[in-house]
């Protein structure tokens, strides 16, 4: 039902002036509809399958350095990827206090693996600022 813009009264459907004011009914814009399309995701399934398994397989890390080291994205979980194998290696050699360490890094591996496969950059805690791995920088033309 349409109303009066002037005085708010009801108006009938095909209502030319207010019956209680005489004020002209104004033409009601024509309003089109939105369509909302979905955000595409940034990275495609490739990419984020590769950071995923960064975390578990090494080959996958030296993929990434050999192939893909202008990938910003795949180079920093490459990058967490190798600080965590790091750690976890020298954590090894500590015996029992090195193990119970890796239970938390555990851990934060398989939140960075959650992380990869939601496109996002997350760093390891304490030590995910280390950077071993560097993004090659593109030739200028």
């Amino acid at each position: 039902m349409a109303f009066c813009s002037k005085c708010g009264a009801p108006l009938a459907e095909d209502a030319k002036f207010c019956t209680v004011c005489g004020a002209p009914v104004e033409a009601s814009p024509v309003t089109e509809a939105i369509v909302v399309e979905p955000v595409p995701d940034p990275q495609p399934l490739e990419k984020k399958l590769i950071a995923i398994f960064s975390y578990v397989d090494i080959f996958m890390i030296i993929y990434v350095i050999a192939c893909r080291r202008d990938d910003e994205f795949l180079v920093h979980h490459a990058n967490q990827a190798l600080v965590a194998a790091i750690f976890a290696l020298g954590f090894a050699f500590i015996f029992v206090i090195g193990w119970i360490l890796e239970i938390p890094l555990l851990v934060f591996i398989i939140l960075n693996m959650v992380a990869a496969g939601n496109s996002r950059f997350k760093k390891l805690p304490i030590f995910g600022g280390i950077r071993i791995i560097k993004k090659k920088e593109q030739d200028a033309e």
